[in-house]
């Protein structure tokens, strides 16, 4: 299991705890053991291996990833701007980028939102997380339930975005990217399902579907072993 995390702290001169990590992490059933790295206030943990975290002159980046195309997260750096790159990617994602010069903190996740992010804003500064349990270790985030969420999951079974079941803590809604500047976080969404109007037959609808799936097929193949796909 991946477990994402990290804080960045309104101080410019405080630093994340040695042990703020697997405080985290620990919260998760079934993590592992983070890694991860600090710069200033900033503190981003991966639990689930560090080829789940790159550090770049740039840039710092921790990412839980199923893309069916590695290739299309290079040059990372351009991975935010324009947020248009966002919504070409194939797949499930939710990462954290750190971008050094800007100073500033991205937070995004995937069209469907498969993967999920987490945040909360306290006094002290802002933190995130793949699971809502691993906030609860940042100073100042509430227990507290939240009677919306409870609402929602009561009636529906599931607590929607940009909701939690708790009152202090929000999720980032799917196809959405989240911007920290200065400890504000501002979201701003990066796709939408669209329906186009086109007038295709039902000869041209089924070829262009067949065509689609295919081309999904073979690019989910890419690169997996006949072991793997029983091919």
């Amino acid at each position: 299991m991946n477990v994402l995390a990290g804080v960045l702290y309104r101080d410019p001169g405080r630093r994340p705890a040695a042990d703020l990590p697997r405080a985290m992490v620990a919260r998760v059933p079934g993590a592992g053991e983070p890694v991860g790295i600090t710069s200033g206030p900033l503190g981003l943990f991966v639990a689930g291996g560090p080829e789940h975290l790159k550090s770049e002159d740039s840039m710092i980046l921790v990412a839980d990833l199923d893309l069916v195309d590695l290739s299309e997260l290079r040059p990372l750096t351009g991975l935010v701007g324009p947020a248009g790159i966002l919504a070409r990617l194939r797949g499930a994602f939710a990462f954290a980028l750190w971008d050094r010069r800007q100073r500033q903190l991205f937070l995004a996740v995937d069209q469907f939102g498969i993967k999920r992010l987490y945040y909360a804003t306290t006094r002290d500064g802002f933190a995130f997380a793949s699971r809502p349990a691993a906030l609860l270790a940042f100073a100042g985030v509430k227990r507290e339930v939240d009677p919306t969420s409870l609402y929602h999951n009561l009636n529906f079974g599931f607590v929607p975005s940009p909701y939690s079941i708790y009152a202090g803590i929000r999720r980032l809604p799917p196809g959405h990217l989240l911007v920290v500047k200065d400890g504000e976080p501002t979201v701003v969404r990066y796709w939408d399902l669209e329906f186009p109007e086109q007038s295709l037959s039902l000869r041209d609808g089924a070829t262009a579907t067949y065509r689609l799936v295919e081309e999904a097929v073979a690019l989910c193949l890419r690169g997996m072993s006949p072991k793997k796909t029983g091919a």
